[in-house]
């Protein structure tokens, strides 16, 4: 499976720009016990997450580096699960921990 993420691309200097993040793939493994295939509908980038980029980090999580993958509150479609009692559909999380969603189409 092909695993799309959204990293930090650059430090903003002043406020924070779309321009400052990316969207990569990667391929990743087949789903496993305990996972989720999601597709990400919204992603909050907040001025908790701001504070975070490039620093050391504060009460609401560890600095976020280029190349990183914030987390942050989302709402996601739940495409397939592998957790018990948790069925497709939109679902939204409190907290997601790194935006990357899952794709099922095969690379080349």
């Amino acid at each position: 499976m092909i695993c799309r993420e959204v990293q930090l691309t650059a430090v903003p200097d002043g406020a924070v720009r779309a321009e400052d993040f990316g969207v990569f793939e990667k391929e990743v493994g087949p789903l496993r016990d305990g996972q989720v295939l999601v597709e990400l509908r919204r992603l909050g980038l907040n001025a908790g997450l701001a504070h975070r980029l490039g620093g050391e980090g504060t009460a609401y999580g560890p600095g976020i580096g280029v190349g990183d993958v914030p987390s942050s509150d989302a709402v996601v479609e739940v495409l397939k699960s592998a957790v018990e009692g948790l069925s497709p559909g939109i679902s939204p999380s409190p907290r997601c921990r790194g935006a990357r969603q899952l794709s099922s189409r095969r690379t080349s």
